[in-house]
Parts: structure tokens; C-alpha cells; sequence
């Protein structure tokens, strides 16, 4: 055949097929499907296969949508209504067809393409599944992991959000770059203002935390409630936005707590509120942040100094409320807190109100891996009475850190009151799996100790008190990543401790009123997060040992034992579903303390149990037994064995 008449027939061929797949092909409705503004998929092409009903009165209804297309079908619903059937012969034929819809979107450039948003709905989840594993009711506030080397911090116990621990915590904590005030009560008390509400910073200098950000333009909430034995019920809410009004960058953040319930044996609550702010101004950033807070607890939550004998308890109400501004800039950084304190109670003399008002100025500079922090921070403060307080009304500072390679450091040096210095470093060196490093620290001891405190509960009155003070720590340390999301840490080294008491205090035994000791200790935690099929083990334990040549009796509160164990076992189930049950155990081991007497042995031990299910991504259930063995935690039964119930769920808007 010749190349003439090949071409030829290619082409009758050719046509012919297309006339034969234009048949085939189902109609096309005339008029557009118009989609409302601020619909949120993108189609391409922009048409819909659908399937529609011939009725009796010649009427169209929907059938189906062929091509998956399902979130249309209340448009197309009343889409059809506007069109009549007219058949082209005598007869109606009743027989359901498909035809297509031409799609109008109006603007669209204000869509996103099915890919990006299913890769940014993933990169949310992500966000979401790291939240939850920050903070959980079954996993530990303060990971042995993290509080290591200069961060010790012995992890306090906890029915929902009442907390109770170490009542001399010798590592404070930092929110939003200031150290809040204690008063008169115990640091344990700060616990409050962080957890359920803010985020933990990355420091191995201090357990730094500030506002839990949500940097998605969506709509995030979250809810957690519970109920339980000993009167429990508590809620938590929290509401997290960026591009606020349309305003990239804008944000804003909202949470709320409540819990009642016994606590120590007495009626006590709790009642948190959290606001944050935040908008760009070009180059620069304002924010704001509020919280506001009442509690009626157990006298037990001051500061031991003003603890009554053991057998003596009563509640005392706090209110406290702070106020923070920030600005950012390139230039200078500036930011204002004021605090606001007011203490009550029957057995107080009279109500104690305290304000301060707090200024921080600092600059950030970047000199290739090596960063630059100079700040300086001054405070006013109004008090009724004279409490002791560990915070300066002057502190200036500088800040360092490094990464370059396998190398890191931190370090930082304040100086307090213009007179004591203070300084702390820690450097590592990470080869393949392993990373060694050493940290160090010195506080220089106060010069004038403060062994009397006003007396709250007699007008003019003074109550004797021991100067506790840690003149340094210095160790080395060994990090073993030995799985992706694994990690042993083994941290040891010397700690230089004195115990200064007031003569009325002094035990007999005593050669001085003031006690030196330099004790060794041994800091162990591990991290064990592994899934084999459809099982995962997610265990965070840790051990702390301390010990001097003549034993630690002439010092309080330190035990010579601390350890903690979270353990939970999950069994994955599909469509991100599962089971989930797991224990913990928190205690320690000869430990001395002042409570009805100065020195009193103590070691005990306590446990909870728990199992529940986890639904999807956003939302868990769990039910708990607290305290199973009706134990005690420094001297103290915080709650008998009881079952609680609590569910914690995402939404996502």
C-alpha cells in the first residue's frame, strides 16, 4: 500500500474513533455550578461526574457523584432544581444517566490544591501528636531526660492538676524570660502556671517555658475533663489561632482551668485562666500575655518555714495575677511584668497582698555559630510584710551559645543585686550515637542569710529559718541515642551544699550552726520509645543517688534516693486507633525534712495504674487508679486510692 493511502485510512480511522468516543462521552449540563467564596477545595478540572434521577414530573434529582466528588452533594442538590428532563421522543424515559457540571470558583487563587492541603493537615497532626506527648495525665511533667546535669528537678506527684513534691526546689523555673515569684509559698505551687497551658523551651541552663504557640492558620481547641473519687472534677480548655482577622502572624491563645476536689484530706480548688496576644509590626513583634489564678489548698503548699505541727492543718487561699508585655526587634528587646500576690487565710493575722513590677532589656546577636545575650532586668516591689523571696531587685547577664559541628556550649553568667555572682555552662561533643559532655555551676552564697521570716499568723512576730544554699555543681555526662526516639543518659559529679540555722533550730547533735557537706551523686534516666508491629513501649525512668562521707543527716531536704518510672504499652489498632494502659512509681529513700520536728527520717514510695483508648489523632480516654497503695510523698498522703476518669479531644477548624 502507498504511504499516500496509509495516511489516508489513518485518518478515517482516526476520526472515526473520535466521533466514537464523543458519543460516548455523558452530557454536559449548560450552566455552571458556582461555588461559595471561601470554599476550601480547588478542582482540577474544574467539572463534577455525576449521576442524576429522571422523576415522574420530569423534575432531576441526584443520584450519585461517580467521581468522589462527595463534599458538593448538598450544592448539587439544589443545583439540579433549576432543570426539567425533555425527552426526545414520545416517551419519558425514566433511566438514571450521567452527565458532567462545569465548576465556577470564583477565586482561585484563595485554594489550595488537594496535595498541599492533605501535606499541611499531616504537618498539623504532627503538631497535635507532639502537644499531646508534651503533657499527659500518663507521662511525666519534667522528663528524666531533661532534668539532668543543671536542670534537676525531682518530678513533683499529681492528681489532674493539683500538685505536690520536693518542697525546696533548688532549680527555679523561667516563664516568658522571668522567674516568678514564689511569696511565701513553695515553688511547687509555679507548676500551676505552666502546665496545660504553656510549652517548654530549649535550655540545658534552666527549665525555660513560655507561650505554647500554634503557628497554623487554622482554628485549634482543645478540651480535657475528668471526675473521679475524692470529689474530683476538673476542665481544661484551651483556644489557639494564628492570622488572627485575616492578619498574617497575628495570634491569639485562650485557656481556662478548673478543678475541685480533697487534696491533702481538705476541700480544696483550683481556678486558672490564660490569655496570650501577639501581631507583627513589620520588623518588629508586640505581645501580651495574662494569667490569672485562685487556689484553696493546703497550708502545706508554703514554704516549709511556715508549715504549723503535723497534726494541725488548714487551707489558704492565693490570688495571683500577672500582666506581660513584650516587644522584638532587631534593635532591642523589651518586655514589662507585673505581678500582682494576695495570700488569706483564717488562721493568718491578717490578709498579705504583694505587687511587683519587673523590666527586662535584652539584645540578641548572631556572630556566625556563636550567639550573643546581654540583659539586664530590674524590679519594684510593695510588700505587706517582710517575707523572704528569691528573686533580685537587680540582675544583669550575659548568655553564650555555640554549635558548630560536633561541638556545643552553653553558658551564662549573672550578677545579683549588683554583689553575687552567679554563673553556669554546659558543653558537649556528640560522636555518631554518643555525646559526652560536662556542665558546672556556681552560686555565690548570699552574704547576709536570712534566718527569720515575719510570722503570718501573729502581727509583729518573727519565725525562725533555715538558709538552704547550693554553692555549686559540676559532673560530667553521657548521652546514648541508641534508637531514633531513644536515649540513656548517665550524668555524674560533686555538689557543694551548706545548711544555715538559727540558734533555736539547732539540733543538739550539731558541732555549728552552720553545716557544710560536698556529697557525690549519680543521676541515671533513660528514654525508651520503640514499636515492633503493632505493639509500642514508651518507658521514661530515672535515678538519682547522692551520698557524703558522713551520711546526709545534718541536711534537709535532701534525699539519698529519688526515682521515678512512667511506663505505658500501646497496641496499635488501624485508622490511627488504640489501646493503651500503663503504671508509674515515684519516690525516694531517706530523706530529712522539717515538719513537726527538724529532723525526721522518711522514705516512701507511691503508684498509679491506668488504661484507656486513643481515637484517631485528636482524641483519648483514660481511667486511672491514684495511689493505689494509699502511700505517701514527703510525709504527706496528697489523696487515697481512687479511680478517676478523664477524655481529652482536638478540634480542628
Amino acid at each position: 500500500m502507498k504511504p499516500l493511502q496509509i495516511l489516508s485510512l489513518s485518518l478515517v480511522i482516526l476520526l472515526f474513533s473520535g466521533l466514537i468516543w464523543a458519543d460516548s462521552q455523558p452530557p454536559r449540563l449548560g450552566a455552571d455550578l458556582v461555588l461559595p467564596a471561601g470554599w476550601p477545595v480547588y478542582y482540577e478540572p474544574p467539572e463534577v461526574l455525576l449521576r442524576v434521577v429522571v422523576n415522574p414530573d420530569s423534575s432531576l434529582s441526584l443520584g450519585a457523584v461517580i467521581d468522589g466528588k462527595d463534599e458538593l452533594e448538598p450544592l448539587l442538590v439544589e443545583y439540579l432544581k433549576q432543570f426539567d428532563y425533555i425527552p426526545a421522543g414520545d416517551s419519558l424515559s425514566l433511566e438514571p444517566f450521567a452527565v458532567i457540571v462545569p465548576i465556577f470558583q470564583p477565586d482561585e487563587s484563595q485554594f489550595l490544591d488537594k496535595r498541599t492541603r492533605q501535606a499541611l493537615l499531616e504537618e498539623i497532626e504532627t503538631w497535635i501528636a507532639d502537644d499531646r506527648a508534651s503533657y499527659s495525665l500518663h507521662s511525666p511533667m519534667h522528663t528524666p531526660i531533661q532534668t539532668g546535669g543543671l536542670n534537676f528537678r525531682p518530678e513533683p506527684y499529681r492528681s489532674a492538676f493539683y500538685y505536690w513534691g520536693y518542697p525546696q526546689q533548688g532549680q527555679g523555673l523561667s516563664v516568658n524570660g522571668f522567674e516568678p515569684r514564689s511569696f511565701i509559698f513553695s515553688p511547687v505551687w509555679n507548676e500551676h502556671l505552666i502546665h496545660g497551658f504553656m510549652q517548654r523551651g530549649e535550655s540545658a541552663l534552666g527549665l525555660d517555658y513560655e507561650d505554647k504557640i500554634f503557628p497554623y492558620e487554622a482554628t485549634l481547641s482543645e478540651v480535657e475533663a475528668g471526675l473521679g473519687g475524692a470529689n474530683l472534677f476538673f476542665a481544661r480548655g484551651l483556644l489557639k489561632k494564628t492570622g488572627l482577622f485575616g492578619v498574617k502572624g497575628m495570634r491569639m491563645g485562650f485557656g481556662f482551668l478548673i478543678q475541685d476536689g480533697d487534696w491533702f484530706g481538705l476541700d480544696s480548688g483550683h481556678e486558672g485562666l490564660a490569655l496570650d496576644f501577639g501581631i507583627p509590626l513589620g520588623k518588629s513583634n508586640l505581645s501580651f500575655s495574662y494569667q490569672n489564678h485562685r487556689t484553696q489548698m493546703s497550708h502545706r503548699l508554703l514554704k516549709p518555714e511556715y508549715w504549723w505541727p503535723q497534726e494541725v492543718d488548714f487551707t489558704v487561699e492565693r490570688r495571683y495575677q500577672s500582666l506581660q508585655a513584650q516587644w522584638t526587634s532587631p534593635w532591642l528587646n523589651l518586655a514589662l511584668l507585673g505581678e500582682s500576690d494576695h495570700a488569706k487565710s483564717a488562721r493568718f493575722a491578717d490578709d498579705i497582698h504583694a505587687k511587683t513590677l519587673q523590666l527586662q532589656a535584652w539584645e540578641n546577636l548572631r556572630l556566625g555559630p556563636l550567639g550573643i545575650k546581654i540583659f539586664y532586668e530590674g524590679m519594684l516591689s510593695d510588700t505587706d510584710l517582710n517575707f523572704m523571696d528569691d528573686v533580685s531587685d537587680h540582675l544583669a547577664g550575659l548568655e553564650l551559645d555555640f554549635e558548630r559541628g560536633a561541638i556545643s556550649l552553653e553558658t551564662g553568667v549573672e550578677l545579683e543585686g549588683f554583689k553575687e555572682l552567679n554563673a553556669s555552662a554546659d558543653l558537649g561533643f556528640k560522636l555518631g550515637r554518643v555525646r559526652f559532655g560536662a556542665f558546672g555551676a556556681f552560686s555565690q552564697a548570699p552574704r547576709d542569710p536570712v534566718l527569720y521570716v515575719s510570722d503570718p499568723y501573729q502581727s509583729g512576730a518573727v519565725l525562725p529559718r533555715v538558709e538552704i544554699h547550693e554553692n555549686y555543681r559540676a559532673g560530667l555526662q553521657m548521652d546514648w541515642f541508641f534508637a531514633k526516639n531513644s536515649q540513656l543518659r548517665i550524668s555524674a559529679g560533686r555538689r557543694g551544699i551548706f545548711n544555715q540555722y538559727p540558734p533555736e533550730l539547732q539540733s543538739p547533735y550539731q558541732d555549728s550552726a552552720k553545716i557544710e557537706e560536698n556529697p557525690l551523686f549519680l543521676h541515671f534516666a533513660r528514654k525508651w520509645d520503640e514499636t515492633w508491629g503493632a505493639w509500642k513501649l514508651d518507658r521514661q525512668s530515672g535515678a538519682t543517688v547522692q551520698t557524703v562521707q558522713f551520711g546526709l543527716e545534718e541536711l534537709l531536704y535532701e534525699p539519698v534516693v529519688i526515682l521515678q518510672d512512667h511506663f505505658n504499652l500501646y497496641r496499635l489498632l488501624s485508622h490511627n486507633n488504640a489501646l493503651f494502659a500503663g503504671l508509674s512509681v515515684q519516690g525516694y529513700m531517706t530523706y530529712f525534712g522539717q515538719l513537726s520536728s527538724l529532723i525526721k527520717p522518711d522514705a516512701s514510695f507511691i503508684a498509679d495504674f491506668w488504661a484507656g483508648v486513643q481515637i484517631g489523632k485528636r482524641f483519648e480516654f483514660q481511667l486511672s487508679y491514684k495511689n493505689a497503695f494509699n502511700g505517701s510523698f514527703y510525709f504527706i498522703p496528697p489523696i487515697p486510692a481512687t479511680l478517676q476518669g478523664s477524655l481529652r479531644w482536638y478540634f480542628l477548624n
